[in-house]
């Protein structure tokens, strides 16, 4: 039986063997699940025997640990033109999109087209936003995109996922129908992030509050654990001016104020 780098010599010659040749051989069983190179190693020695679905399981394993590997995907979109058009789809796009001018570009396309072709009744979706950008899409646990586009796919259910720094993570389960384009918009929830404010007074038992809510009376204890971004600090005794000024939080950082009240006229006398 013939192995899938002999079926699709023309391409795998080019990229996989050039770029994976000076890889270590694969150890005796099965590659550590945080070790990229062994689990690549392991996907091209199950593809030459021609178990596509083994090999691709590796491959997506790999593709996990390292989304922005232009090589993984162009492997996974070799495997899935003789297993999955609809993921053969998916897997070349996102190597276009990692290696746009890679010699391979052009048969990568017809492929693309190819596949599209086979999908019995395609649909496809619509990443029509994504806020903040130049964040990785995954679908079905891979990456796939890093913006807005339009992806043919196979009809099913398919899960939707993006992490993004100091953001909620994004979930959606969408269905894919027969000739239909479904939308999806992707717009990230921004987690508050914290740091500390250390509140120092001259007068003992002046109050303090913190845009506009109370927060106790000098001396505090402890610093505050604020969120970041600007807050008024005003601070009150009588017989003083009273106290303020813009603050400015920062992530895990410790902000300090000194605040010395000024004795009032009447406080004076």
């Amino acid at each position: 039986m013939k192995t899938l780098f002999l079926r699709t010599a023309s391409l795998l010659a080019a990229a996989l063997l050039t770029a994976f040749l000076q890889l270590p051989s694969a150890t005796a069983g099965a590659p550590a699940p945080t070790d990229k190179r062994a689990l690549m190693n392991e996907g091209i020695r199950l593809a030459n025997r021609g178990d596509y679905k083994g090999a691709a399981a590796q491959f997506e394993k790999a593709a996990v640990l390292a989304p922005t590997e232009a090589n993984i995907f162009f492997n996974l979109g070799q495997i899935y033109e003789q297993t999955n058009p609809g993921r053969c789809v998916l897997r070349y796009n996102r190597f276009l999109q990692l290696d746009p001018a890679a010699t391979e570009a052009p048969a990568v396309r017809a492929a693309i087209t190819a596949c599209t072709n086979k999908i019995a009744k395609a649909g496809a979706i619509h990443i029509t936003d994504l806020v903040p950008p130049a964040n990785i899409v995954f679908i079905d646990g891979v990456a796939v995109t890093e913006g807005p586009s339009v992806l043919p796919m196979a009809p099913g259910e398919y899960t939707v996922h993006v992490d993004a720094l100091d953001h909620d993570p994004f979930d959606q389960k969408i269905t894919i129908k027969t000739g239909e384009t479904t939308a999806v918009a992707i717009k990230l929830v921004a987690q508050a992030t914290y740091g500390t404010l250390t509140i120092k007074v001259n007068r003992p038992g002046a109050t303090i509050t913190i845009d506009g809510q109370p927060h106790g009376v000098a001396p505090l204890s402890v610093p505050l654990r604020m969120t970041t971004g600007k807050h008024l600090v005003v601070i009150e005794a009588a017989g003083f001016h009273k106290w303020q000024r813009n603050v400015t939080i920062e992530k895990e950082l410790e902000e300090e104020i000194d605040a010395q009240l000024q004795a009032s006229s009447i406080n004076a006398r």
